[in-house]
């Protein structure tokens, strides 16, 4: 089992300063962890740190092809309200998708595709939308 994996399911963390402190140590100690910074970048995606975790994010972008990571992108621009950034971002995860592989329907990775279609569908491209529906059975 990695050692950050280990840690941050065995240590308690009582304060989003201790959390912090926690993932910031684990990057030290474990640099080019994808993990590590996975987290950390969702971490200040949840803390609405958007700006931080978009930079994290775009790191991590830099040292492995995930789908998710760019989702998280797309969303942190989103939040940013800078739109065409956040489609681009959007597109280059889902282009990512592999059938074989499968989608991970957590609530936060739906939110991702959901915001995607309120994209498409707010620049009138609904052909998109409707893919993007049915590719993932989006109600």
């Amino acid at each position: 089992m990695d050692l950050f994996i280990w840690l941050a399911y065995s240590q308690p963390i009582r304060s989003i300063v201790e959390a912090e402190k926690f993932y910031k140590r684990a990057i030290e100690v474990l640099p080019g962890n994808i993990e590590a910074m996975r987290e950390y970048a969702l971490f200040l995606h949840k803390m609405g740190r958007y700006r931080d975790a978009l930079r994290y994010a775009k790191k991590l972008a830099q040292d492995a092809d995930d789908m998710y990571v760019e989702l998280l992108i797309g969303d942190c621009y989103l939040k940013l309200d800078e739109k065409e950034e956040a489609l681009r971002a959007y597109e280059k995860g889902i282009a990512m998708y592999n059938e074989r592989i499968g989608f991970s329907f957590t609530d936060q990775n739906t939110d991702y595709l959901r915001n995607l279609l309120s994209l498409y569908e707010e620049n009138g491209q609904q052909e998109k939308a409707k893919a993007l529906r049915d590719k993932f059975d989006l109600q």
